[in-house]
């Protein structure tokens, strides 16, 4: 498994066509690189020194958001872009994706994913002392959320 691996975030408020080169011309080739967090986000911090966190608004409900396998804490861009003015969303990596990094990234056991999301909920809980906290999860990301939330409560 790559030790890297992105999502491109798609703005929904702008047309998208992936690979499309974004200068036509000689040499022009498609580009599938990811876009910059901090048109999304606010401020990425990391937890550890190996997990980043992505923190889109200050306001209102937190909303942890945990990506599918393959993709990364991009995947939630354009919902913390349109959320920001009325809540906070906070993204993070999971190992072996986007900006993780730690020693064993090949270690993905359902038991690992969840023990690292307990630490990062109570990273999120202690900068966010008065917000609640809904965890939000996509493919992976819901079932992990759905177990890390079993063993927290």
């Amino acid at each position: 498994m790559p030790a890297k691996m992105y999502t491109k975030p798609v703005d929904v408020n702008k047309p998208h066509h992936f690979g499309v080169p974004k200068k036509l011309g000689a040499g022009a080739g498609a580009t599938y690189d990811p876009l910059p967090w901090n048109e999304f986000f606010d401020r990425r911090e990391t937890i550890d020194g190996k997990i980043p966190l992505y923190i889109a608004g200050t306001k209102g409900h937190v909303f942890l958001c945990l990506h599918g396998a393959g993709h990364s804490a991009l995947s939630f861009a354009s919902l913390a872009k349109n959320m920001k003015d009325q809540s906070t969303v906070v993204s993070f990596d999971f190992r072996g994706h986007g900006d993780h990094y730690c020693e064993n990234e090949t270690d993905l056991s359902e038991n690992t994913l969840i023990d690292e999301t307990i630490h990062v909920f109570k990273q999120v809980c202690e900068m966010f002392s008065s917000a609640s906290i809904i965890m939000v999860g996509h493919s992976m990301g819901g079932s992990i959320a759905t177990k890390a939330s079993a063993k927290i409560l």
